[in-house]
């Protein structure tokens, strides 16, 4: 598993009511690590070493190269995990439409976010039919339109 870095802006993280350590730990690690991170240790302080393996219980949680990035970053220091868990989901939601709609196949994104395919589908189709949303073009081809 890797870390893959925050795909939006700091802007639109903040317009999801995350504080400002979230954004952080989103700018290092990523949204999905980040997730599970908030799931696990949310609420808490997390005592991190200076360096990290992969046997580490945060390497088995958010993945070897996730920890890696936490303990370069905060190595030697007890670091806040907020309990944002509801708006880091807001976050991993946000993201997971953009790269779908750029053209990212929905197994890779099940899977990096550890969500199950209904999961995944039942999160489009709440997006597609919130107000003030306009779903670009339909990738879905229809079995009876030429």
């Amino acid at each position: 598993m890797t870390a893959s870095r925050a795909f939006l802006s700091v802007e639109d993280l903040e317009r999801c009511w995350l504080p400002k350590s979230a954004i952080q730990l989103i700018e290092v690690i990523g949204t999905a690590a980040t997730l599970r991170l908030v799931q696990n240790h949310g609420g808490t302080y997390l005592a991190l070493p200076r360096s990290i393996g992969p046997q580490h219980d945060v390497s088995n949680l958010i993945g070897f190269e996730a920890a890696r990035s936490l303990a370069e970053r905060w190595g030697g220091e007890r670091v806040y995990i907020p309990k944002v868990d509801v708006a880091v989901r807001c976050v991993r939601n946000r993201e997971m439409i953009a790269r779908y709609e750029q053209g990212e196949s929905y197994r890779s994104l099940v899977k990096e976010y550890a969500i199950c395919d209904r999961w995944f589908w039942r999160i489009m189709k709440k997006t597609q039919t919130s107000p003030g949303h306009s779903p670009k073009e339909n990738k879905q081809l229809s079995l009876f339109d030429d």
